[in-house]
């Protein structure tokens, strides 16, 4: 029982982190790997980013600008937007997917805003976010398996990567 309530949990606080873009998601995904081992935590953690994109997706669908700008700033969200119109939406959304998952949870929102479909939105969501998942959950997991110290490195190359990304991300 324990077990089942310690996943919910976390599928919700990784669905929050997602719907906060301020809440870093790689910080939970770490807590993934260590309480649920690099496959469950793979499958709960993509379960949680998926519900979290979906439901920023469909805030912003509904409310629009004036509730989308209490979670992401707007003048980043707009060159998003940007991006995702046109006839091409889905590949357009997979590319961004595959290429900027740092800007993961303010894309949710900025397609949002455009017209694409819902279910060409959730596939492009899905596919562009599984390779960058399986890639962390697979090395960080192997880095527990190797032994705390590893897991430790991998730990501190994660948070020194996040805080490299942040300080070029404020210069854009």
């Amino acid at each position: 029982m324990l077990e089942i309530l310690s996943a919910i949990i976390f599928v919700f606080l990784r669905m929050l982190s997602v719907v906060f873009p301020p809440l870093p998601g790689f910080v939970f995904d770490l807590i993934g790997i260590a309480v649920f081992g690099k496959w469950l935590g793979l499958v709960l953690g993509e379960i949680g980013v998926m519900l979290g994109a979906c439901l920023a997706f469909f805030i912003a669908r509904k409310y629009r600008e004036r509730l989308v700008k209490k979670f992401t700033p707007l003048s980043s969200l707009n060159k998003w937007v940007e991006k995702l119109s046109g006839k091409e939406q889905f590949f357009s959304l997979l590319i961004l997917r595959l290429s900027t998952s740092m800007f993961f949870d303010v894309i949710n929102y900025a397609a949002g805003l455009t017209k694409i479909k819902f279910s060409r939105f959730f596939w492009a969501s899905f596919l562009g976010s599984l390779p960058s998942m399986f890639l962390f959950y697979y090395f960080g997991g192997t880095a527990k398996q190797l032994g705390l110290g590893y897991f430790i490195g991998f730990i501190a190359l994660s948070l020194l990567l996040a805080w490299l990304f942040v300080r070029k991300a404020r210069k854009w």
